[in-house]
């Protein structure tokens, strides 16, 4: 373990951490005080260090990549994608308390918020920036009257939505190879999020015209 140590430049705990939810290969046992550790724990652990400071990527993400690499793919374009998908460059962490401080939800509003999928987690227990940016909008409108389940339709059109887009995808990634999968999916993920925005901000100005010029607003 001190050699782990040493090579890698992590304390011990983080390393312990790491082999406890599966991220590197489980040491060999030569006795009740030792065990030996494979030289492959190195290279791995400048991988995962690798992985977050280039990509920004959480370890739930990471060990995707791990299983990518040990299936002998490479896993740099993956990397690539996930870091698009999942806008990491600036992801910190709040816990369900710091999540009602800084949003002035209770631990009740939350718990509806997560049930009704109207507050999407990526992880249990942890919440991130956009988490706590949609908490301060739904705070706010609560106190001007706003009942959650007057929008519960967002998730139920957004689940539409989300499965016409990825059976679009892969659709067209079919039986291609997988870097130009993975460039595709890249693609894709800027068309889908520049033209689901698109569509709906334009049907939504088109009806706040029609209906300021029905109420004699406009000139």
């Amino acid at each position: 373990m001190n050699e782990l140590v040493a090579a890698s430049g992590l304390p011990k705990s983080t390393i312990l951490y790491y082999f406890n939810i599966g991220l590197l290969p489980a040491p060999i046992k030569t006795s009740p005080n030792m065990a030996y550790y494979s030289d492959d724990c190195v290279a791995q652990l400048n991988f995962i260090k690798t992985m977050q400071n280039k990509h920004r990527l959480p370890l739930q993400k990471i060990k995707l990549l791990v299983e990518l690499k040990q299936q002998g793919h490479n896993p740099e374009p993956v990397a690539e994608l996930l870091e698009l998908a999942f806008d990491t460059q600036h992801e910190t962490s709040y816990n369900a308390k710091e999540l009602c401080q800084a949003t002035g939800l209770s631990s009740e509003d939350v718990k509806i918020l997560m049930d009704s999928e109207l507050l999407i987690p990526m992880q249990d227990g942890s919440f991130d920036q956009q988490d706590v940016a949609i908490g301060k909008l739904l705070s706010k409108f609560k106190d001007k009257g706003l009942d959650f389940k007057d929008i519960l339709f967002y998730p139920t059109m957004a689940k539409q939505v989300v499965a016409h887009e990825m059976a679009l995808r892969n659709r067209m990634v079919k039986d291609l190879p997988i870097d130009q999968n993975i460039k595709l999916s890249m693609d894709g993920i800027e068309f889908y999020r520049a033209f689901r925005g698109y569509v709906i901000e334009r049907l939504f100005q088109r009806h706040v015209l029609n209906d300021t010029e029905d109420k004699g607003f406009m000139p």
